[in-house]
C-alpha cells in the first residue's frame, strides 16, 4: 500500500480514481523493487507514526522510517484535542529527524492528535525523501 494525499487534487474529491496515474505507479514501483527484489539505496514509503507522549501543552508524535522531514512551508492537516474531545488546527514543529511537537492555544491539556484523518484532507507533511507522512490517529475513542 502507498500513501497518495498529496497528489489528489481539491477538485477530485469525490473521484476515487483520481488523475495523476504516473505519481502512484511510480511510488508503487519503489515499494516493489524494495520490498520483492530486496534492492537498497533508496526509501519506498514516507514517515510511519509510531508513537506519542504528552509533555505539558504539547504532544510529541515520533516516526518511523524516516531520516528528517521535508518542510518547506506550514504544515497542514494535523488537528489535537483535549479531554473534551474537539479537534482543533494545530500547529506542528519538527523538533528532531523523527519526532514533531503538535500544539494549540486552544487546548491546554492535550490527549490526542490526528493527521489527515478525515474523509478527504490532502497532506502536505513529508519525509525527507519528499514521500507523504501516512495519515493516523492516536485516539481509539470510536472503537
Amino acid at each position: 500500500m502507498v500513501c497518495t494525499i498529496d497528489i489528489v487534487k481539491h477538485s477530485e474529491i469525490h473521484n476515487i480514481h483520481f488523475s495523476d496515474k504516473q505519481n502512484v505507479g511510480f511510488r508503487l514501483a519503489i515499494m516493489s523493487l524494495s520490498r520483492t527484489y530486496g534492492i537498497k539505496g533508496f526509501n519506498a514509503q514516507g514517515p510511519i507514526y509510531k508513537d506519542y507522549k504528552i509533555e505539558g501543552n504539547k504532544i510529541i508524535v515520533s516516526f518511523t522510517n524516516t531520516s528528517g522531514f521535508n518542510i518547506r512551508s506550514e504544515i497542514k492537516g494535523f488537528t489535537i484535542a483535549g479531554a473534551d474531545k474537539k479537534f482543533y488546527k494545530a500547529n506542528v514543529k519538527a523538533i528532531s529527524n523523527t519526532f514533531v511537537a503538535v500544539s494549540c492555544p486552544e487546548v491546554k491539556n492535550p490527549i490526542s492528535v490526528r493527521y489527515c484523518f478525515r474523509n478527504f484532507q490532502i497532506g502536505n507533511f513529508k519525509g525527507y525523501d519528499n514521500l507523504p507522512v501516512y495519515p493516523f490517529r492516536t485516539d481509539d475513542w470510536e472503537r
